[in-house]
């Protein structure tokens, strides 16, 4: 038996969503506001080398033709010095910032992939629907022992009048049987409940986590100062594949 820690599960985390929206935009926030500041600490970086390039270049040509070369060889390690100091400072003094904004996305991150391990698909989610609703208990009850024809009226009423509390209900009493004994796929009648709630959910979910690992891979490329080529592949490939969709920071 695979064991699990339940320690990592987030607590607090609402499945509904409303909740998930709340999350996404938690972390579209974040992400924008990580993006600006990760662009100005660059932007900086960048004028500071520009400018110790001015002053180098100024160095060596200040120096008589004949030390020109020895100059050029001392400004060139003085240059090296002196970038990797003005990064390691920038790095250092907006530490705390840039943590804090990577703790907002870390966290969306991990809500979000609690969320999508219980609604890997529609009839996942369509189960999450009024669990604990007295309603639902109800319901449950009431049609525990119901015929394959009422439990298929039951499903179109389901449909018909939007009623995800009692699509849930049947759901999950049709899903408690033998295959054979299924008046109708629970699935297919999840898809036509939930499907496409459980389609925007997923493509919301994906684009949190992928707003987090973008932002973490931006900010270890700033703090080292090297860029990972499959790393900056493979997230290009991820913000690819959500492009057709809509309202999204990734």
């Amino acid at each position: 038996m695979a064991m699990i820690d339940f320690n990592t599960v987030p607590r607090g985390v609402a499945l509904t969503e409303d909740a998930v929206q709340r999350i996404f935009d938690r972390s579209a926030e974040a992400h924008a506001a990580y993006t600006r500041r990760i662009e100005s600490l660059t932007r900086t970086l960048a004028e500071a080398k520009a400018r110790f390039n001015a002053e180098s270049a100024a160095f060596v040509s200040g120096t008589p033709a004949e030390s020109r070369t020895q100059a050029a060889q001392l400004a060139k390690h003085r240059l090296a010095q002196q970038v990797v100091q003005y990064q390691r400072t920038l790095v250092e003094s907006s530490a705390d910032a840039r943590e804090e904004l990577m703790a907002v996305l870390r966290v969306a991150a991990d809500e979000a992939e609690a969320i999508q391990t219980v609604t890997r698909g529609p009839i996942s989610l369509l189960g999450r629907i009024g669990l604990g609703d007295a309603r639902r208990t109800n319901l449950m009850q009431q049609i525990a022992g119901a015929g394959p024809v009422e439990l298929e009226v039951l499903a179109r009423q389901a449909v018909m009048t939007e009623d995800l509390i009692l699509g849930s209900a049947v759901a999950a009493v049709v899903s408690g049987k033998a295959k054979a004994d299924q008046p109708f796929s629970p699935i297919a009648l999840a898809e036509r409940l939930v499907g496409e709630m459980h389609a925007r959910v997923a493509d919301k979910l994906k684009r949190i986590i992928l707003n987090f690992r973008t932002a973490s891979h931006a900010d270890q490329e700033f703090a080292t100062g090297k860029a990972k080529t499959i790393d900056s592949i493979a997230l290009a490939l991820a913000r690819r594949e959500l492009l057709p969709s809509e309202g999204g920071a990734a």
